[in-house]
């Protein structure tokens, strides 16, 4: 329970501190190699859930692109578990990458990247209580390879007693690579999800 109520703390202060964000930083574009935007491009994760020890895998495949009126790209990635079978949506403009589960302009925001990704940099992914740091730039491990420039994330969501605490590790040019993701009641039971993704393997098309 007090690590949870330090982590609300921490909600609240990040909150807070928001606009004090440096906004000054030149973005680069993802279609540089930022984010992997190639047709074909896959990622294979292991995905273990702690709490209800399950484990299974995860498959994440680019398979078709559209370009929007808007001035975004529009990339659709097909996700596949054992049992799970959906498309999600990947919208590019400018320096920013937004994940949208579903079809992407009546779903919810799953992911949003905004690059360049720099120490102590932050945004909001989908709403006001819904923030993201760049907490530092070090080594990924996993069994796909070692990712030696990969930023570990800090995301916090915060619905009133319902607390998302995610971490991600994000490789420029590979994209995520290793996930820890945390859905807690503010109660003093055990956590209500704590998935643990790790990239097993991975195709980039040139």
């Amino acid at each position: 329970m007090p690590k949870l109520v330090a982590l609300l703390l921490l909600t609240l202060l990040t909150v807070t501190v928001f606009n004090c964000t440096d906004k000054s930083v030149e973005p680069i574009i993802i279609g540089d190699g930022t984010y992997p935007t190639a047709i074909g491009t896959q990622w294979i994760y292991e995905r273990i859930d702690s709490v209800r020890t399950v484990t299974d895998t995860v498959t994440i495949t680019l398979v078709s692109e559209q370009a929007l009126p808007d001035g975004r790209t529009a990339h659709i990635a097909r996700y596949k578990t054992s049992d799970t079978l959906r498309y999600d949506t990947l919208f590019l403009k400018g320096d920013t990458a937004t994940v949208r589960s579903g079809n992407g302009y009546t779903s919810w925001i799953t992911e949003r990247y905004l690059f360049p990704l720099e120490i102590g940099r932050g945004w909001t992914a989908s709403f006001q209580y819904d923030s993201v740091w760049v907490r530092e730039k070090n080594l990924a491990s996993t069994p796909a390879g070692q990712f030696y420039k990969a930023y570990r994330l800090e995301r916090i969501v915060f619905f009133l007693n319902y607390i998302h605490y995610d971490e991600i590790w994000f490789a420029p040019g590979y994209g995520v690579v290793k996930k820890n993701l945390v859905r807690d009641f503010l109660d003093p039971y055990p956590a209500e999800q704590h998935d643990i993704w790790t990239l097993i393997d991975y195709t980039l098309p040139e």
